[in-house]
């Protein structure tokens, strides 16, 4: 979209006649950056967008419109992976973009769920169930893990405690999981800590 004209508040709409209109996608806060439109299994032989409200009042500007095929977005993690094929390295886990990653797991001793950990401080909580994966907002830019300086460890050194470190010019953050309790009814804990990297000005 235009960098100063753009929609702030809009409605994709489709119809088969051109005359009765369905919303499929609300957008009610742009930004005017690129917007990607997660229409699963939709059909329709007209789409249009309905602009509600100007960022300044003076219209809009649309550089382009692009309707993906199917396979765009078959499932969620297709349409994951289309975007995060088209967005800067570190915008999404890793293995959106294709690329490996290493894990570690994280439990109590006999217990039939573990977590899992991986090396840029992904926490997946248990098989097939959600993951968590740190990014950090610091002066109007994201840290994630293709930007940061990452290391690994284990609690002194050999105990399955993992602990995932990042590093940036301005700030530490440590990731670390464990597990405790009986098996069965045992917790999952995640601790995240955020330091300052600076030293503090002396006087």
């Amino acid at each position: 979209m235009d960098p100063l004209d753009f929609a702030t508040a809009y409605r994709v709409q489709v119809s088969d006649d051109a005359e009765t209109w369905t919303t499929s996608y609300v957008v009610a806060a742009g930004n005017g950056g690129r917007d990607w439109v997660y229409m699963p299994d939709a059909e329709s032989r007209y789409v249009r967008l309905a602009l509600e409200r100007s960022s300044r009042g003076h219209g809009y500007g649309i550089v382009s419109v692009a309707v993906q095929p199917l396979e765009f977005s078959d499932t969620p993690n297709q349409f994951f992976t289309a975007l995060a094929s088209e967005s800067p390295p570190g915008s999404f886990p890793k293995y959106f973009s294709g690329k490996q990653t290493y894990w570690t797991v994280v439990g109590v001793a006999g217990d039939e769920k573990n977590a899992l950990v991986n090396e840029e401080g992904m926490v997946e909580v248990e098989k097939g169930g959600f993951s968590i994966e740190p990014f950090l907002y610091l002066d109007g830019k994201l840290v994630d893990w293709s930007s940061a300086r990452i290391s690994r460890a284990l609690e002194d050194g050999a105990l399955p405690i993992p602990t995932v470190r990042w590093e940036s010019d301005r700030i530490v953050l440590t990731v670390t999981a464990f597990a405790d309790g009986e098996p069965g009814s045992s917790t999952l804990y995640t601790l995240y800590r955020i330091e300052n990297a600076r030293p503090s000005a002396s006087g």
